[in-house]
């Protein structure tokens, strides 16, 4: 690996800076790899999603992953403490609001 790549990891470099030095690299990686955000329809509609999966399938992608999970936040107890009030009787409204929770 590259010198620039480790300097990313240690914080002392930018993705954009680490990209400025392999920008085929770099637009080759942002066509591979798709941060979205589930559930987040103005940002990631679901139709694009469900596009760029069946693309991907019907083109034959090989070592093709898909990695998701619930977000933490939502279902862990650290999360709740934080929405979910110490003084039940306030309710529980917010947590049962949470857009987490709705994937």
């Amino acid at each position: 690996m590259p010198s620039e790549y480790y300097d990313h990891l240690c914080g002392q470099k930018t993705a954009e800076e680490l990209y400025a030095c392999y920008p085929e690299q770099g637009e080759q990686a942002d066509s591979e790899a798709w941060n979205a955000e589930l559930g987040n329809n103005e940002t990631f509609p679901t139709s694009q999603i469900d596009r760029r999966i069946s693309r991907s399938l019907l083109n034959g992608a090989e070592n093709w992953l898909l990695i998701g999970g619930p977000p933490c936040q939502a279902y862990s107890t650290g999360g709740r403490s934080r929405v979910i009030p110490a003084d039940r009787r306030e309710g529980t409204q917010n947590y049962e609001k949470d857009k987490r929770h709705f994937l």
